[in-house]
């Protein structure tokens, strides 16, 4: 009996008898690394990731410098989603052996797990330098696409299709990236190749509904992720992202269903709760929703974001018990830079001063926008110039917002301010879309203006 065994039953696709032999081989050996490693691996592979963590910390306890150990480790806390943990050990095995093309790769994994995409980026990078080789390219695509850096990560795709034609993973990644660059008929064909070609592929499926989501096929994707949710209800991330879906379309009924069963799958859980809070707060169950952010906060989420959201639905249906210590808890919380922000316009609602009412928006642009977007200096007073106003809106379009505003827009002392107004909603070509730049108004001729609003500069 040795471990080359276990490996052989593990390779044929017999993890319960790997298991059984581990077992016994571990029982006889209790302080052997390599007993220990196949152990966990075996454990692994049966589904058992908290024992299979345990070995294999046992075993590099065992045999500290052993990089081999600490990469399998980092993979298998990895595969648990603990990517703190799996960088940890990743970091270790890379100490250890710094030419270890495994753990890089796993380390880029680690922190593509985490959201810093930059750096797992560099880590890709240096194995692109000396290995080409598919995943890594493919990986890089992702997290190019995760940067928002369409263009390059189609560049990445297109030669891997070029190599595998109508490959369903790497069509429906391409269908993001299509979807990213505003190519939306196009994006759409290649998801809709993506799932034909791989119907019973959950990844893939998931996938290209979220491509045909971005490329602006609202409803086409709600049916696909229905599709998966039924498929897979014991999925939160397939509830989630039917949730997200009925969102985009304006069914408040699905999407508040689809997060409370998300929330009922991981009980506690800051982006469950936090999406069901949104979607009752659209749906106008504004009780319920401040419900759902006090569960987050009882959970021990007590970040800017949820802080914000929870003191905002408290105040809205008038519930004051706390929401003065909520405020401070608050306002202590927002002005500081985090991944999870308060959202700033929030801070109107309580008091609180110009100074924290611009660093809860700066903290909120560099969460939003992960650093792709510059924070001027106060230029100081325009003397002897016209005061430059913005106005920015979701809602420039065929809606209530834009006809109540065209009185006060005409109203300005044009000889004292320069208007501007940027929209953050769709162009749907009606009169009263307003989707202005700065170049439409140093033209003096704006572009979809109301016929009441002749000018806004």
């Amino acid at each position: 009996m040795n471990t080359a065994e276990v490996e052989s039953l593990l390779a044929a696709g017999k993890p319960r008898e790997a298991l059984e032999l581990a077992t016994r081989g571990a029982t006889a050996h209790p302080r052997d690394a390599a007993w220990l490693h196949v152990l966990g691996i075996s454990l692994h592979a049966c589904g058992s990731g908290r024992d299979a963590v345990s070995r294999l910390r046992e075993a590099a306890s065992v045999d500290p410098g052993n990089a081999f150990i600490w990469n399998t480790l980092g993979g298998v806390l990895l595969a648990q989603g603990d990517a703190g943990g799996a960088k940890d050990a990743l970091s270790e095995s890379l100490r250890i052996d710094p030419a270890s093309t495994a753990a890089r790769f796993n380390l880029a994994m680690a922190f593509k797990q985490r959201g810093e995409y930059a750096v797992a980026r560099s880590h890709l990078e240096s194995l692109l330098a000396k290995q080409p080789d598919d995943a890594t390219i493919f990986e890089m695509a992702i997290v190019l696409l995760a940067e928002g850096r369409a263009a390059d990560a189609l560049t990445h795709l297109d030669a891997l299709l070029a190599k595998h034609p109508g490959q369903p993973q790497l069509l429906a990644n391409r269908a993001y990236a299509l979807a990213a660059l505003a190519r939306g008929d196009e994006a759409a064909e290649d998801a809709r190749r993506a799932i034909a070609s791989a119907s019973q592929s959950f990844d893939v499926r998931t996938t290209a509904a979220g491509a045909l989501a971005q490329a602006g096929f609202t409803g086409e994707a709600q049916r696909e992720f229905a599709n998966l949710a039924v498929a897979r209800p014991q999925s939160p991330g397939a509830w989630q992202k039917l949730g997200m879906a009925a969102l985009a379309t304006g069914d408040l009924a699905q999407a508040v269903d689809a997060f409370a069963k998300q929330a009922s799958l991981v009980p506690g859980n800051r982006t469950a709760l936090t999406a069901l809070g949104t979607a009752l707060v659209a749906a106008g169950v504004q009780e319920d929703a401040a419900l759902a952010f006090q569960r987050a906060y009882e959970a021990g989420h007590r970040d800017a974001g949820v802080l914000a959201a929870l003191a905002h639905a408290k105040a809205t249906v008038c519930d004051w018990n706390g929401l003065d210590a909520l405020v401070a808890e608050l306002r202590a919380a927002a002005s500081t830079p985090s991944i999870t922000p308060a959202m700033p316009q929030v801070a109107i609602y309580f008091e609180t001063t110009p100074a924290e009412q611009r660093a809860w928006a700066q903290n909120w642009a560099r969460a939003e926008f992960q650093g792709n977007v510059k924070l001027f200096a106060d230029p100081g007073p325009r003397t002897g110039r016209r005061i430059r106003l913005g106005y920015v809106s979701g809602d420039f379009f065929d809606h209530a917002t834009s006809y109540l505003m065209a009185g006060l827009l005409e109203r300005h002392d044009r000889s004292r301010f320069e208007i501007f107004a940027y929209s953050a909603s769709r162009d749907d070509a009606s009169p009263a879309t307003i989707s202005w730049t700065s170049s439409d108004c140093l033209g003096g001729k704006p572009r979809g203006a109301s016929p009441r609003t002749t000018s806004m500069c």
